[in-house]
């Protein structure tokens, strides 16, 4: 897990930081396309992918305490976090709060959500998201700096 660090929203070679929420992470394992190369495709350009602890946190617990529905999703999207940086950032023990304060407190930060409330704070903010459109491609909100 990685510690907060105060240039963190400079980015690697000033790549645009993507913050996953868990959703995000389950849609992709519940429906036939490939996030990565999504967001890749959405972005037109490299970024960097990045999971806060709070939604790790939450696919831990759904992934033992979970219905075996959502224990088996869990499980497979615990294994696309493997392939992103977690970022130890704690504002509260709610995921979508603690991705709302990262945001105010991060430049070029792109959120990756399905999550309609949360759309509608971070739409608030100004901060760009990317949803799913239809069933099988995402799809970018807002403007990218």
């Amino acid at each position: 897990m990685v510690s907060l660090r105060d240039d963190f929203s400079s980015g690697v070679e000033g790549r645009v930081i993507v913050l996953f929420d868990s959703n995000m992470l389950l849609m992709a394992v519940q429906k036939p396309f490939n996030l990565f190369d999504e967001v890749y495709r959405v972005l037109n350009r490299a970024y960097r992918p990045v999971v806060l602890s709070a939604v790790k946190s939450e696919l831990d617990y759904l992934a033992n305490f979970g219905s075996p529905k959502e224990r088996r999703e869990s499980r497979l999207a615990l294994e696309l976090v493997k392939r992103c940086e977690v970022v130890d950032f704690s504002f509260s023990d709610d995921a979508d709060n603690a991705i709302i304060e990262f945001t105010r407190k991060h430049g070029r930060v792109v959120v990756a959500t399905n999550d309609i409330e949360l759309r509608r704070k971070l739409r608030k903010l100004g901060v760009p998201v990317i949803f799913m459109r239809g069933f099988d491609h995402l799809d970018l909100e807002g403007d990218i700096y």
